[in-house]
């Protein structure tokens, strides 16, 4: 097992995943065009106003009419960079690690996933369904495609269904080509 990848596994101290959720906070926020707004002093309450923020950022793209199609491609691409920092700061070598990653980055944002050996992802619980409706989920999904993307060097991520949806739980497929 990569050693730095077992090394976070087994524990993230609170200051860490502070640093890795202004990260991901400041990163969405460019990819809105946005300023980041001022943020809370602990994870859990970054964690809510992260939530709140990209929802609110997403039905301001809704209501503008905004172009969609520029607002996932900016979306995927500061997440795939993100996932590539990570891919090379943690030494990831296989599809197998990519993903052991994937899982302790999505637990951070208190997402679970669960993986089956045919490159399905199971989500059964996930914070962000408490906030978003099926369309800002929908548009956000641009950045699991993008971190999943830069984690395992090209690979892609497609949903095929959704907690916000009605359904019991998220399900996606990593392969080698896009299936759209």
């Amino acid at each position: 097992m990569n050693f730095r990848l077992l090394l976070i596994k087994t524990y993230i101290p609170d200051f860490i995943r502070k640093k890795i959720l202004v990260h991901l906070f400041r990163r969405t926020a460019a990819a809105f065009e946005v300023p980041m707004p001022p943020l809370p002093a602990n994870c859990p309450d970054i964690l809510q106003a992260y939530a709140r923020f990209t929802r609110q950022q997403a039905a301001n793209v809704n209501a503008q009419g905004k172009n969609k199609s520029a607002l996932n491609q900016r979306l995927f691409e500061q997440m795939q960079q993100l996932g590539t920092s990570c891919r090379k700061r943690l030494g990831l070598q296989t599809e197998k690690q990519a993903v052991q990653a994937l899982q302790l980055i999505y637990r951070l944002i208190n997402i679970e996933i669960k993986t089956t050996q045919d490159r399905l992802f199971r989500i059964e619980k996930c914070y962000f369904s408490n906030f978003y409706s099926p369309e800002t989920c929908k548009l956000i999904s641009a950045m699991d495609r993008g971190i999943v993307s830069g984690l395992t060097n090209g690979l892609h991520l497609e949903f095929e269904e959704r907690l916000t949806e009605g359904n019991s739980c998220c399900l996606a497929r990593i392969s080698e080509k896009e299936t759209r």
